[in-house]
């Protein structure tokens, strides 16, 4: 996660995959998950939900945001899996 040095920046968040080997590590894979940016609040913390049986390569991924105009925070949820486009929204429970 990103945030720039002005206050009307925003947030930037990106999501990477490291491959290592013999010679290091590096990034094979990289996707910005640009509805963060579009989030009116204070990204102020996320964690990672594990991963059912047998979809070990899925990530969820839960955001806590505080709205500017309010004082309890809104979860956002955000699900990657392979081969397929990300999904980034309010969470439904």
């Amino acid at each position: 996660m990103t945030q720039p040095a002005k206050e009307d920046g925003g947030n930037r968040f990106f999501v990477q995959q490291i491959e290592q080997s013999a010679e290091g590590s590096r990034v094979s894979s990289s996707v910005e998950i640009t509805e963060i940016a579009d989030v009116k609040g204070a990204v102020v913390g996320y964690r990672a939900d594990p991963p059912a049986e047998g979809q070990e390569s899925n990530l969820t991924l839960f955001f806590d945001i505080l709205p500017l105009d309010g004082e309890v925070t809104d979860t956002y949820e955000l699900f990657i899996a392979p081969n397929t486009p990300y999904r980034f929204g309010p969470a439904s429970n």
